[in-house]
């Protein structure tokens, strides 16, 4: 069975357990409630992206740490032969070296009761859809990564190709572990489907092996190295990394704590709370996120001393997950979390989080945008002119910002922005804007999602400003959310929402203004019948389908009459009249309307309040017809006012002037 994704194994009275977390207590407790003993501890290889519990499980259970041939571990353990087998109870585990990706890396060749070959436990040097990475050891194999992509190819086709193909394969990691970079979202598979659909086990020899596995790794984050250490030499128990991190501070001892220990203070809030106030000079990386690999890449020494500032209850959480990357030195968390402090009366800092509407307002020529996103994504797509400075290389491109341009930072969904925003903040760097992603889910289309009757096709329609394009981002978050169906809402949390939230290849936004002939929605239709990479459903967003041409429409229709049931399509367009008849009876319609006087000035009102200013019903109205009932206008035009107001009190005569009226007259008709 898997434990979080780690391997245990028992026949009869004995257990093996297959590189395992650092936290030991799930192993343990396991152990007592099946009533067996541990004979064994394998591990793959020392790892680099997280630390093993395979120490402090040792010392409590007195089983021994078996690695592959060449490994040189700082503690005592088993370093075995290649092909040497190891019995537990009346299945046995034969160790196949397997070196590429480190040179000790083994794969554990599982043989049942009945001497048939029936798993392997591949670690990192076969992954499902991916090989592991061999840039990581050059330093310490002490050659090239070519030399060793070459060892991972000779590995690959002498100790694993020649296995059966009904040999069930569980690799160390799935998809999103830097140790790879194509991995499957499956966490299983046979290795007959793998020899089929494996990019790295069908080139057609070494040399096209060793191109192929090299092109496009960026940088491995800088903690992999000291973990690998951690792993390779020991440390410090769990036990003893927990209980030194669940220490309260208070509010009042807090600051001289940080001064004394020269602790970094970590935020661990999630970022639409972080800006609206936090401690000056902390940086925010969120919990509810990719945290831990994060830390290690935005945190440069695990050594580094941390104090926590965390959600109430979730201060165990985190010291568990930042110890999984090696980050022992916890000094303590703020007792009461930020709302102690802000109670206080203690000094509080904020960041500027805007809008995508507002962001459009606000950028002008002298302005700079700085996209933090990978690099794949940038070239997927980007704003004009934007910077591509990946949140991973932060801490070399930071020092090379001017401090007298405005900038604005953004990515997919607002949580790597953030990290970005608040590390240059805590540098003294200022002058940006943070642009927020879409969160919100629409009544409208709830019922539909939450009785299951998601259709393959939709069409929004409505005047421009509307919302529909931002609805149709969030209908995507909403039919592959894991929770939605238990709490009504995007949970923003489980695996699929974060894999939106990070740009997912599964979600595919066109514009088809620029992209509207035939060979672009071929080029579509190619894509359509391949599974989704990693989520439920493959969303494919089209703005402006009405202009489409006349064959792209046709190209489309075969499409939306026999669609795969993993896709769901979403057309937004201002015109829908200039839509085929075939296409239109063929789209779940919706209508979208302008909003009503109402509806605006509650959310302006909403706006000016979480803003801080203060508008005058009379200037709301104002707003509203100028913007003939558009949300995105009337955001806009908000937006401007308050850029010009001299104070926060912003006046009728203010809006006027926005406006460009002066006659009270026409403004009397106006509002009426």
């Amino acid at each position: 069975m898997c434990i979080r994704d780690r391997y245990y194994i028992v026949s009869e009275n004995e257990a093996a357990i297959i590189d395992p977390l650092r936290e030991t207590k799930p192993y343990i407790d396991r152990l007592e409630k099946d009533g067996v003993k541990l004979k064994y501890i394998f591990e793959t290889h020392f790892h680099a992206d997280f630390v093993s519990g395979h120490v402090d499980l040792s010392n409590k259970t007195g089983a021994p740490i078996v690695y592959g041939p060449t490994a040189k571990p700082e503690f005592e353990a088993i370093i075995a032969e290649d092909n040497q087998i190891f019995e537990i109870g009346k299945i046995k585990i034969k160790v196949l070296h397997t070196p590429g990706h480190t040179m000790e890396s083994s794969t554990y060749l599982l043989i049942d009761e009945n001497g048939k070959e029936t798993a392997i436990f591949s670690g990192d040097t076969l992954f499902l859809g991916d090989v592991g990475r061999p840039d990581l050891a050059q330093k310490a194999a002490n050659m090239t990564q070519e030399e060793l992509a070459g060892i991972l190819y000779e590995s690959l086709q002498n100790k694993i190709m020649p296995l059966s193909d009904e040999i069930t394969v569980y690799p160390a990691h799935g998809a999103g572990s830097a140790c790879g970079k194509n991995m499957q979202k499956e966490t299983v598979d046979t290795l007959g489907n793998q020899k089929k659909t494996n990019y790295a086990l069908n080139q057609p020899n070494k040399e096209s092996f060793v191109k192929e596995v090299l092109d496009g790794l960026s940088a491995p984050p800088q903690y992999f190295g000291m973990n690998v250490a951690m792993n390779k030499g020991g440390y410090e128990s769990f036990e003893n990394v927990m209980k030194k991190g669940k220490n309260p501070i208070s509010v009042e001892d807090f600051e001289n704590v940080a001064e004394q220990s020269g602790a970094l203070i970590l935020d661990t809030r999630n970022a639409a709370e972080f800006h609206k106030g936090f401690i000056p000079n902390s940086i925010n990386i969120g919990l509810k996120g990719d945290f831990a690999p994060w830390v290690g890449a935005m945190i440069v020494d695990v050594q580094q001393p941390i104090l926590l500032v965390t959600d109430l209850g979730t201060e165990e959480e985190a010291i568990t997950r930042l110890s999984r990357v090696g980050f022992d030195n916890i000094v303590g968390f703020l007792e009461g979390g930020f709302e102690s402090w802000q109670n206080s009366g203690k000094e509080i800092d904020t960041i500027n989080r805007i809008t995508a509407e507002e962001f459009a307002q606000k950028f002008n020529e002298n302005s700079k945008v700085i996209d933090v996103r990978k690099e794949s994504e940038y070239q997927a797509e980007h704003v004009n002119e934007a910077f591509q400075r990946p949140l991973s290389d932060i801490n070399e491109w930071a020092n090379s910002l001017n401090n007298d341009e405005h900038f604005f930072i953004h990515c997919a969904g607002g949580y790597r922005s953030m990290i970005a925003a608040s590390i240059l903040n805590s540098r003294g760097i200022r002058n940006f804007s943070e642009v927020e992603g879409q969160e919100h889910v629409v009544p409208i289309l709830k019922e539909s999602i939450l009785q299951g009757k998601v259709s393959h096709a939709y069409l929004f329609c409505g005047p421009r400003g509307c919302g529909k394009t931002t609805i149709a981002r969030i209908m995507a978050k909403a039919v592959n959310c894991k929770n939605f169906q238990k709490t009504g809402d995007i949970c923003n949390e489980c695996e699929y929402c974060t894999a939106i939230n990070n740009s997912s290849v599964d979600v595919i936004e066109m514009d088809a203004a620029s992209n509207r002939g035939i060979e672009e929605i071929r080029a579509v239709r190619d894509t359509v019948n391949f599974v989704p990479n990693f989520l439920a459903k493959k969303i494919y967003i089209i703005d402006e389908a009405h202009m489409l041409t006349k064959e792209a429409f046709n190209a489309l229709l075969k499409t939306l009459e026999e669609p795969p049931e993993h896709i769901v399509f979403i057309m937004a367009t201002t015109e829908a009249h200039k839509l085929p008849v075939t296409i239109l009876s063929r789209v779940t319609r919706f209508d979208f309307k302008l909003g009503t006087e109402k509806e605006v000035i509650k959310k302006l009102s909403k706006i000016t309040k979480a803003e801080g200013y203060k508008i005058d019903t009379d200037g709301l109205k104002l707003i509203y017809k100028a913007s003939g009932g558009s949300f995105r206008d009337s955001e806009s035009l908000l937006t401007k006012i308050i850029l010009t107001s001299a104070d926060n009190e912003i006046t009728t005569e203010d809006v006027l002037n926005a406006l460009g009226i002066s006659d009270l007259k026409l403004v009397e008709e106006f509002i009426e």
